[in-house]
């Protein structure tokens, strides 16, 4: 087992924390971001739900990385950038917004869990096998009927 060094450690746990933070903030907060799009018809809160530190990653801190995670750190981040440009720009009615989202933070949450694999197996210098992860059950639709008062958001 080769101990990695505490550059290294300190980069990695860097970009766990900010996947991590972001990824809970995309999937854990949409229903209330969805709520004040569908009720307040406004895309101002998406920057607060989609911001996130890796794009201030040097070369010199990424060369320090696996080809395997600097992948895996890509491809979660494209899905995030696709996912937050869709957002922003669409036109598309809540309800359609909303289906959309779903099926694409199911996709999210794959890239999500080999990212994680990727991090942690740099931690403890083991071999990444590939593996489904534990899907959970997608989450219920928002109901807009709920009471939540907007002004309070």
């Amino acid at each position: 087992m080769v101990k990695i060094d505490e550059q290294t450690q300190r980069v990695l746990l860097l970009l766990k924390l900010d996947a991590q933070h972001l990824y809970e903030r995309v999937q854990l907060r949409a229903p209330e971001y969805m709520l004040i799009f569908s009720m307040k018809r406004t895309k101002d809160h998406f920057k607060e739900i989609f911001r996130y530190r890796y794009p201030e990653a040097t070369l010199s801190e990424l060369k320090l990385l696996s080809s395997e995670l600097i992948i895996a750190l890509d491809e979660f981040y494209t899905s995030i950038e696709h996912i937050q440009w869709h957002l922003t720009y669409t036109e598309d009615m809540p309800k359609t917004v909303e289906d959309w989202l779903y099926r694409h933070l199911a996709k999210l949450e794959k890239k999500y869990f080999n990212l994680e694999m990727y991090i942690n197996a740099e931690y403890s210098d083991e071999e990444v096998v590939d593996a489904e992860p534990e899907i959970e059950e997608e989450a219920p639709p928002i109901d807009f009927d709920s009471g939540i008062d907007l002004d309070e958001l």
